[in-house]
């Protein structure tokens, strides 16, 4: 029944850790003030930059994330999960605040926005392997549904306000603000979130953990898999934000149709969860990976609000249906002393997409926005393919 269904997943999560919970909390006040990268492009664009140059300075933050996943998994295995996440949030917080002082110069913005993402990411793995050290595996999925709860009840309220103050203001405050929750997040990660699991240096290599992925076929086609949708999933914070602007509405409506992603996400994740508990994770994410596609294709009726806002619902349920599977079925696939590493792949497999997805996605959109979200109806497809052409039992999927 669903409704017990949903009273044991809130049950899960009310047995979790203090350490978890402290991390849920550290999230929500990062990513209430994460406005580097939903509000870049039009950051760029505001100040005469054209679509193409706004396409680089994003793609160059994807570079530098895309970068970091080489050395954050091995990182966080090796030196301990709360040191990497500091001193990343650390960095990242002096590129994002420096941001808002790049002025009109080109070369300024993507050389810190290529920085600012090689700081980011690399608290992404660290993030991920803590939870797998904080809880057991069969409460995997509802910490991670814990954990996106926090970023989505930030990310619900922080872009709708930060529309307005862009738009009343300045991005510098916006930006100020960022850096300012990176900070507060470091210093909540360095001193009172738990080491996690370390190995020594001779033990943290990428060849170990290259040769076990070789022997894991699953995990290759979910990587594959992973690099189509965050190609699909870049476009929500950048072409789709030029496609309403292209339509005469203002920073205002980007933001609370970006704050409405989060809105749905708290209202919704935790019941949708729970009825579809029962599914296996190939299930979940091949059918969220599908309507991340489908949802970024509903933009070719238009660059209208209504279109937006569908849009950003269907995509929504295809986030909700995918990503906390996702990342609890890459730590079920990874053996206990490669997580951070596993995890590495997961990020650099998203990070790839995501920045290739940055860049090719505004020049597809310049050339012609229908298709563009052509295109990501079609990796929403393609996910669906590779996820299905798995073998019929794996580790971590039954």
């Amino acid at each position: 029944m669903p409704g017990q269904q949903a009273r044991e997943m809130l049950g899960a999560m009310r047995r979790l850790p203090s350490g978890m919970w402290l991390l849920a909390a550290g999230t929500f006040v990062n990513r209430f003030a994460t406005f580097l990268v939903p509000f870049l492009t039009m950051f760029m664009t505001r100040r005469g930059f054209s679509a193409g140059e706004a396409g680089l300075a994003v793609t160059l933050y994807g570079a530098g994330a895309f970068g970091c996943t080489l050395i954050a998994g091995p990182a966080a295995d090796r030196f301990g999960r709360n040191r990497i996440m500091a001193v990343s949030l650390l960095a990242e917080a002096c590129m994002v605040f420096c941001m808002g002082f790049a002025g009109e110069s080109l070369v300024a913005i993507c050389v810190l926005a290529t920085l600012a993402g090689f700081a980011g990411q690399g608290a992404q793995p660290a993030m991920h392997a803590m939870v797998a050290d904080l809880v057991s595996e069969e409460d995997r999925v509802p910490a991670m549904l814990l954990q996106r709860f926090a970023i989505n009840t930030g990310w619900a309220f922080g872009p709708a306000v930060a529309g307005f103050v862009a738009d009343a203001h300045s991005y510098q405050w916006l930006f100020t603000a960022d850096a300012c929750t990176s900070l507060l997040f470091a210093g909540l990660s360095w001193f009172f979130l738990p080491h996690g699991n370390s190995q020594r240096g001779g033990e943290t290599a990428w060849k170990p953990a290259l040769r076990s992925l070789a022997g894991s076929p699953d995990m290759i086609r979910l990587l594959a898999a992973t690099v189509c949708a965050a190609f699909v999933f870049r476009q929500v914070s950048t072409a789709m934000n030029l496609h309403l602007l292209s339509g005469g509405y203002t920073e205002k409506h980007c933001g609370v149709v970006q704050s409405l992603n989060g809105l749905l996400v708290i209202l919704l994740e935790i019941p949708l969860a729970a009825m579809t508990s029962r599914w296996l994770p190939r299930r979940a994410v091949a059918a969220g990976f599908f309507l991340l596609g489908a949802g970024v294709a509903v933009n070719a009726a238009g660059p209208g609000l209504v279109a937006a806002v569908a849009s950003m619902v269907v995509l929504t349920f295809g986030e909700m249906l995918s990503l906390p599977r996702h990342s609890a079925w890459v730590q079920q696939l990874s053996p206990a002393d490669m997580r951070g590493r596993y995890a590495g792949m997961a990020s650099f497999a998203w990070s790839g997409g995501a920045t290739f997805g940055g860049w090719s996605g505004l020049m597809l959109f310049a050339w012609h926005p229908d298709a563009l979200w052509a295109v990501c109806g079609l990796l929403g497809v393609a996910s669906v393919w590779l996820l299905r052409s798995g073998s019929g039992r794996m580790r971590g999927a039954e």
